[in-house]
Order: C-alpha cells, then sequence, then structure tokens
C-alpha cells in the first residue's frame, strides 16, 4: 500500500509541474501564444516614454514577461514601487492583448531592469488573470 501512495504522489507532483509550466496546454493554444509573443517582439525595442524602453516579450508556461530597461539610474523606494505597480495594472488591464492572454489563463509578468546608486536591479510587476475586472 504504501508503495502506491508514493506512486500517486509522485504522479501528483509531476502533474502540478506540468500544469503550472504550461505542458498540458494543447498544442495549438501553445502555438497561439507563441506567435502572440512573436509578433509582440516585432519592433523592439521600442521607446514606451522618456526613460522607459520595451526590450522584449517572452513565454515561458502560463507566465508572458514583458522587458523593460529604465535609464537613467533612479533610485527606488517604497512609494516608487506602488505607483509603478498602480500603474502597470492599470494599463495592462487596459490594452487588448493582455486582457486576451489574462482571459486564456495567463500571467504577465513585467519586469524593469533598472540601474540604481548600489548597481543594477529589477523590479517586478505580475499581473494575474483575475487582476483586471
Amino acid at each position: 500500500m504504501a508503495v502506491n501512495r508514493k506512486h500517486g504522489a509522485i504522479v501528483g507532483v509531476v502533474v502540478a509541474v506540468a500544469v503550472s509550466s504550461g505542458l498540458l496546454l494543447r498544442p495549438d493554444e501553445h502555438q497561439k501564444m507563441l506567435k502572440s509573443v512573436e509578433k509582440l517582439n516585432v519592433g523592439l525595442p521600442r521607446p514606451v516614454d522618456s526613460v522607459t524602453t520595451q526590450t522584449a516579450v517572452a513565454l515561458d508556461g502560463q507566465v508572458v514577461t514583458y522587458h523593460y530597461a529604465v535609464k537613467p539610474p533612479i533610485e527606488i523606494d517604497g512609494a516608487i514601487i506602488i505607483a509603478l505597480e498602480q500603474s502597470v495594472r492599470r494599463q495592462a488591464c487596459a490594452k487588448p492583448e493582455v486582457r486576451e492572454f489574462l482571459a486564456r489563463g495567463y500571467s504577465v509578468d513585467n519586469v524593469y531592469a533598472v540601474t540604481t546608486a548600489h548597481g543594477p536591479d529589477h523590479m517586478h510587476v505580475l499581473v494575474k488573470p483575475d487582476d483586471c475586472h
């Protein structure tokens, strides 16, 4: 009996990893997502505003990641992080392609590579499917 329980636990872990990494997606769904991400990469890098450049879009399992570079160097404090998170979520929820990703069950991670007085750093703003109502 212990062997069956152990086997069941292993199968459960394998299934959980497969689901979280997007391995159990229908092949046609995965291809659609890859094509969508490929289209978003056309013309990159491109300026977003005076200090932000969008550098890439990637798909990893159930997460679409938008990569940005921020220059010149900035200081990151709690107020900046809160303001950035609110702004990014609001803007992401307004974009049709992001809403489509979220409706399909994907999360969208916005990664900002920033230079601070203490060296390079990254800020993440994750938008989950339930974040846009």
